[in-house]
């Protein structure tokens, strides 16, 4: 035989055999057998996903949709839904929770496969961070706690598909954070009393701010640290009031007589104490709310 036609027969097989091998372009219908996160997919949504931590939750409404690869809806399937952190870890004491009052959701898919919950986020008061606590439990002067710093936490939904397979996907919550800053000014009114025949009186203010807005209906007590004079109200050296509307508290001061002081000009140290919207960190709690305190000095002068 010819050498040719015997190539060209070689090369026409060659031909046929590799052509089928070349067409697999279409997309094939996954296996029963097959991966099932190539089967099934699941897309979940937050909106919005920025919230407000303040004197109010802000709340997100998380979407999620579970179908097949051509778009056919996987109906009623679990769904799980918790709160977890950038390494995928769930957080046990998550910030928030979802609708029931749970940090852990279950749902059913709809007929479209979808489900939707909410998500409560967190208020200010309660990732409040405190700062410089002394022993006595007390935070002093201008500031309690600093404020707290904006998060990002995830949400992830997942879904079991055939066995001990799951597909999931996670969308991300940031927090902005209200300013929890708290600031105490203390005032005295006259900050000089002269020493005479009579007592003189002073007004000594507390004022209290939380994120630069007056701190209202909040307990103040006001303490006398010197043994002259004493408060108008109850004639003693302590004495317990609330805040008003503006943030403020006042005491009546009277000064000692001239007769009282050995000295041409003594110091006086009045004490505030007002209570706040902070609580001490779980593991010390069960002390009340954390006070601020701020100092007021004032010179009593002897008349002679």
């Amino acid at each position: 035989m010819n050498a040719k036609p015997i190539l060209a027969i070689l090369l026409a097989a060659a031909v046929v055999a590799f052509v089928p091998a070349c067409k697999r372009g279409d997309i094939d219908e996954p296996g029963p057998t097959g991966p099932s996160s190539f089967a099934i997919y699941l897309k979940a949504t937050a909106n919005p996903n920025t919230l407000f931590a303040g004197e109010a939750r802000g709340v997100s409404t998380i979407s999620a949709n579970l179908a097949k690869y051509d778009g056919t809806p996987v109906r009623n399937k679990t769904v799980y839904l918790e709160i977890v952190d950038a390494a995928g870890n769930k957080i046990t004491q998550a910030p928030g929770f979802f609708d029931g009052d749970t940090t852990v959701k279950i749902a059913s898919t709809d007929s479209g496969g979808n489900i939707t919950t909410g998500y409560h986020g967190p208020t200010g008061a309660e990732l409040e961070y405190l700062l410089d606590t002394n022993n006595d439990g007390y935070i002093d002067d201008d500031w309690v706690n600093q404020t707290a710093p904006n998060l990002e936490y995830y949400v992830r939904v997942s879904a079991a598909t055939d066995g001990a397979r799951f597909v999931s996907d996670v969308v991300p919550i940031y927090l902005i954070c209200e300013d929890l800053y708290y600031s105490i000014e203390l005032r005295a009114i006259p900050e000089t009393l002269y020493a005479t025949s009579e007592r003189q009186r002073a007004e000594i203010v507390a004022t209290v701010k939380k994120g630069g807005k007056p701190l209202a209906g909040k307990r103040v007590w006001f303490e006398l640290l010197s043994p002259q004079g004493f408060f108008e109200e109850g004639m003693g050296v302590q004495v317990q009031t609330v805040l008003d509307g503006a943030g403020q508290a006042r005491v009546g001061y009277l000064g000692p007589l001239g007769a009282e002081l050995s000295e041409k000009d003594v110091g006086i140290i009045i004490m505030a104490r007002a209570e706040t919207d902070t609580r001490l960190p779980p593991a010390k709690d069960g002390q009340g709310p954390v006070q601020v305190k701020k100092y007021v000095y004032l010179h009593a002068i002897k008349q002679e």
